[in-house]
């Protein structure tokens, strides 16, 4: 791969999105613990040097097709390490 692009959202608004799609309880909270813990992140990093992340919490389709054209041309600012959630999990 050229790049590895992971996007991501918040434990919070992951677990939102998930049960207004039907998800059970299970998998819901699999992949919020999944997000919480980088566990996608670090598999790209694992895979790919070429490793970028955008948080999708807060952001419309638009903005992160942005985001991702902005990586594509070059951009830095996406590079892992930026998005941490441990103080939203463990306050």
């Amino acid at each position: 791969l050229d790049v590895c692009i992971v996007l991501r959202t918040s434990p919070y608004e992951l677990r939102i999105r998930l049960i207004k799609k039907g998800f059970d309880d299970a998998k819901i909270n699999e992949n919020v613990e999944a997000e919480a813990l980088d566990v996608i992140l670090i598999e790209a990093l694992e895979m790919n040097d070429n490793v970028h992340e955008i948080n999708t919490s807060d952001k419309d389709v638009s903005e992160v097709a942005s985001c991702v054209m902005q990586i594509l041309n070059g951009s830095e600012n996406y590079r892992p390490g930026s998005i941490d959630w441990s103080e939203e999990v463990f306050g």
